[in-house]
């Protein structure tokens, strides 16, 4: 069933007060009450909506991804090499995220929203040359599997400016672009397909436990 514009609204108003806390308070700091307060929900309405401060964390990063998304096309340079693309892609990644340098490892464990993928597929549309036809479809998909290690790394970073993220990017961007070209020998594009089988099967094992969990929260509620 899709939400009512009631609720989609209400829960703008959560994610709203979530992000404005978040940046001030981090993490440790931040409650659901407080959040409620900020917002204008009632506390029972607040978790009527997100059953714990880690989910309505979760929920105020992936629209920070989001307008991430939308945002990247304007960002990536058309005509320039994957490599390029990638790292210009993930530094700007990390620049949208680290007002929530706190949040990081709520993140862990949840699945990729959907907004990475799209962020990768413009990368990918923005390159030039186009990557080799037979991985070019599922190449976005590869690729936010790579953001997946740059977003647990940054998750755990406590270094200045996350370094440590910033390191693996130097190094993880050259090494995607190189296995994209060498997607085109069969036997890297098997290894490729391999990944990609297990990937998804794990998230469509995902899937169903996340769906009877929040429907458990919903009728609790």
């Amino acid at each position: 069933m899709s939400a009512t514009p009631k609720s989609a609204r209400t829960r703008a108003q959560l994610i709203s007060a979530a992000l404005k806390l978040l940046r001030e308070r981090g993490f440790a700091g931040t409650t659901v009450r407080a959040i409620a307060e900020e917002s204008g929900v009632a506390l029972g309405a607040a978790y009527y909506y997100f059953e714990s401060k880690e989910e309505l964390t979760r929920a105020a990063i992936a629209s920070i991804l989001a307008d991430y998304a939308a945002a990247l096309p304007s960002e990536l340079t058309p005509g320039n090499a994957l490599e390029h693309q990638l790292r210009t892609a993930w530094e700007s990644l990390l620049e949208a995220l680290s007002p929530y340098s706190s949040c990081g490892r709520a993140l862990m464990g949840a699945p990729l929203p959907a907004s990475i993928r799209l962020a990768m597929a413009h990368t990918v549309a923005a390159a030039s040359p186009h990557p080799p036809r037979p991985i070019r479809q599922d190449l976005p998909e590869l690729l936010a599997l790579a953001t997946r290690a740059v977003l647990t790394l940054w998750a755990h970073d406590d270094t200045d400016d996350d370094a440590r993220t910033r390191a693996l990017i130097a190094r993880l961007a050259p090494f995607a672009a190189r296995a994209t070209v060498l997607a085109r020998l069969p036997v890297v594009r098997r290894l490729a397909d391999e990944l990609l089988t297990i990937t998804r099967a794990t998230a469509a094992e995902a899937s169903p436990r996340a769906s009877s969990a929040e429907t458990g929260t919903r009728r609790a509620a």
